[in-house]
């Protein structure tokens, strides 16, 4: 999987998390994502706050890797015109998800070659079968790995 690494990470880019809130809605739309392409890996941005950080919303894209059901690539310039998008609400793009159709979720080693620091991943395992299981990475600081963040459901309404 090749994603382009002209977009920096988010400016002003907090400490590394070891959790991260994320709202049911977000959830919900990655996961209808997900299921809607099972044969192939989904994959779409997560649009929140880099404090907390907090996943607020997620926007699908398409998936431009050359084998979709066996990588995922999200271009630069798709990255920078989500976070403008992000931008007119108080959001920024904190981080991508994508599907794993067959496999768990937790990354590969496409996914770790592919990485960029200050980026939170969510990756959903299992799309394909109906028994998909959300888990949310970070990038080691010394990116040699990932790191697993926890996930702290939102309980309040986003506006």
């Amino acid at each position: 999987m090749r994603r382009h690494r002209s977009h920096a990470p988010p400016p002003g880019e907090a400490p590394s998390p070891r959790s991260v809130r994320l709202h049911p809605d977000a959830l919900a739309a990655v996961l209808a994502h997900c299921r809607a392409a099972p044969a192939a890996e989904a994959c779409g941005a997560l649009l929140g706050t880099i404090e907390g950080p907090a996943v607020r919303a997620a926007v699908g894209v398409a998936n431009g890797a050359p084998d979709p059901a066996r990588s995922y690539a999200i271009s630069a310039a798709r990255v920078r015109e989500l976070d403008q998008r992000a931008a007119e609400t108080g959001l920024t793009v904190v981080g991508f998800y994508h599907s794993h159709p067959a496999g768990p979720a937790r990354p590969s080693a496409a996914d770790l070659e592919a990485a960029w620091p200050g980026y939170i991943y969510l990756i959903v395992g299992e799309a394909g079968r109906g028994t998909d299981t959300a888990r949310v990475w970070r990038l080691a600081e010394r990116r040699d790995r990932f790191e697993e963040v926890a996930i702290r459901m939102e309980t309040t309404k986003c506006t």
